[in-house]
């Protein structure tokens, strides 16, 4: 509003330096005057609202160069590159790590409830002569053991000794990678079982009177059990992804 009336007054002034310069008849008549006014007075207000309406469109402009400029898609493009190239290097440090206390105790339930469940179907199918509930011998009656509540506490025993596991192989074999620690896992923990602590504990029978059958079946679910633990482990914690036929494909694409 300043503006305005700023370019009106200067326009009132010329028009009455520019009278004064007329004829003296031209100023009596006041023809030539009402014109000018008119027209000067016109022309300043057009000026004004042009001006106006630049100052007006002028921030709208510089925000939508700002956001749809090619330089700044560009960045944009690089720093989605920057995070995918952080989520896919395992190595990055920005990577959220997993941690391996929790990784442990939820792999060691999943692997006891599992494999205790396949132990007590090949009890149930006779394929063995062990009780599912072998390892809670020290602490249960064996009538109770061969009862069904007794099936579901060697379970659950069978379970926190997963656990107890889990974290164990991560504490000495968590960064081998690939299955075959988890295999000799299994095994020496067969051995551990069947072949020392079971017959000195009443856990097991002895090596002599147990059978081949009892002896093949234990061995493989153990063998399964220490595998399902290691690999699981090695996938997590080292680069076994990499390995896999998708990660070779990422990897591939990505060089």
């Amino acid at each position: 509003m300043f503006m305005h009336r700023a370019c009106f007054s200067c326009g009132f002034l010329y028009c009455t330096s520019l009278n004064r310069r007329l004829p003296p008849y031209t100023r009596r008549c006041g023809y030539r005057w009402d014109e000018l006014a008119i027209l000067v007075k016109d022309t300043c207000t057009y000026k004004y609202k042009e001006m106006k309406g630049r100052e007006a469109r002028m921030p709208r402009q510089q925000k939508h160069a700002v956001i749809w400029s090619p330089q700044a898609n560009t960045e944009k493009q690089q720093a989605r590159g920057h995070a995918s190239d952080s989520r896919s290097n395992p190595n990055d440090s920005s990577k959220k790590h997993t941690n391996p206390v929790a990784f442990c105790l939820s792999l060691g339930f999943f692997a006891g409830l599992l494999w205790g469940v396949v132990r007590g179907l090949s009890y149930w199918l006779q394929f063995t002569k062990v009780i599912p509930g072998m390892l809670a011998e020290p602490f249960f009656k064996h009538s109770f053991l061969d009862t069904g509540w007794g099936y579901a506490a060697g379970i659950a025993v069978f379970i926190v000794f997963s656990m107890i596991a889990s974290l164990l192989y991560y504490a000495l074999f968590g960064r081998l990678a690939g299955p075959y620690m988890g295999i000799i896992y299994g095994l020496l923990w067969w051995v551990a079982i069947f072949a020392v602590a079971g017959p000195v504990m009443k856990m097991t029978p002895a090596l002599s009177v147990i059978g081949w059958d009892t002896l093949l079946t234990e061995l493989c679910v153990f063998t399964l059990w220490g595998v399902f633990i290691g690999y699981s482990i090695a996938f997590e914690f080292t680069d076994e992804a990499s390995r896999e036929p998708i990660g070779s494909k990422a990897s591939q694409s990505k060089a």
